[in-house]
């Protein structure tokens, strides 16, 4: 599985929580897969974003919320898949009609893979057969992508975590706030390596 190739489609509900969010866009900065979204997953992110935000009482929620898209557009300026209403139509019926276009921008792009932890709204027969996208969870698709190789993962999860000042975050520290983000099989392959993180 290379970068140059393996497609990833990142559903809003895995870019909502900061923790998922980051560490999917950490592996994806370090080659380890092509995240791909659109503008209506991203305008997705920001609602719930400034829920969260405004949830908390944090002062200019609208203005962070904006300012964490627009990084996100910035630093993954080919990851914006456009134009797939004619996909809209090859999708038969859906648990969620309101996912008909994320799997349809996946459609688009030829994504290898759908990553969303709502898992029962995208079990969809057709989905494998005709078009080969499969589906997982964010923990699934980060403790998978990790194994492709620890030691640059490692290097990546060690840099992330480094950037993280207020406050600083001890290599336990993360993953006990893997664990607590549900990202238990991700938390798991890490755990043995805890002294590298």
């Amino acid at each position: 599985m290379f970068a140059s190739r393996f497609t990833a489609l990142l559903d809003a509900c895995v870019l909502v929580s900061p923790l998922k969010r980051e560490m999917l866009l950490t592996l994806a900065d370090a080659a380890f897969f092509r995240p791909r979204w659109s503008k209506d997953i991203l305008d997705e992110v920001e609602r719930n974003v400034l829920r969260q935000l405004e949830a908390k009482s944090a002062e200019n929620a609208s203005m962070k919320a904006s300012r964490l898209r627009t990084a996100m557009e910035t630093g993954f300026a080919e990851a914006l898949v456009e134009d797939y209403s004619a996909q809209m139509g090859l999708i038969g019926e859906l648990r969620d009609d309101g996912d008909r276009h994320v799997v349809a921008a996946a459609i688009r792009t030829e994504a290898d893979l759908i990553v969303t932890d709502n898992l029962r709204d995208f079990q969809i027969p057709a989905l494998e057969r005709d078009f080969d996208i499969h589906v997982k969870s964010a923990d699934t698709f980060l403790a998978d992508t990790i194994d492709l190789n620890v030691d640059r993962a490692l290097v990546a999860v060690r840099t992330m975590r480094q950037r993280w000042k207020r406050p600083e975050v001890t290599p336990s520290a993360l993953l006990i706030k893997l664990e607590k983000a549900s990202l238990t099989e991700t938390c798991e392959l890490l755990a043995p390596h805890e002294e590298e993180l």
